[in-house]
């Protein structure tokens, strides 16, 4: 099972991953200073528009400990799915990532079902036909 992730958004709502079961949920962990995670989140952030009628949810983990960097980077990148702040690294410990950026895809059971670790051009392609195959299931 996925492990739990709860916390504040940069937009200050509350988000718990726990009420998504029965939705895909694409979970990206990045920070502003990775030069890979800059990369790749535009391609997330089209990714969610393109998934975003067939019940996929896109949330980014941010590691940066300046919640104002953070924001003026997703804001610059164009981001508008919910990013939860992690300045302390508390809620991203469980996840495990193996490097900077890890994209973890949950399931409809709330199971980690594949994990991207880093980034290269061209990765959002493998993303997108996991993400068809899961809501097409």
């Amino acid at each position: 099972m996925a492990p739990a992730l709860r916390g504040a958004t940069l937009s200050g709502a509350s988000f718990d991953l726990a009420s998504l079961r029965g939705s895909v949920v694409v979970v990206d962990v990045w920070a502003s200073w990775c030069g890979p995670c800059r990369e790749a989140m535009p391609k997330l952030q089209e990714l969610q528009t393109r998934f975003a009628d067939r019940d996929v949810v896109f949330v980014g983990l941010s590691l940066d400990e300046d919640a104002e960097a953070a924001r003026a980077f997703a804001e610059e990148a164009g981001v508008r799915f919910d990013l939860v702040h992690d300045p302390d690294g508390s809620i991203v410990e469980p996840w495990a990532p193996p490097k900077m950026p890890t994209t973890f895809v949950v399931d409809r059971q709330g199971r980690i079902a594949a994990v991207h670790a880093g980034y290269h051009a061209g990765d959002e392609a493998a993303l997108a036909a996991e993400l068809s195959a899961f809501v097409d299931e």
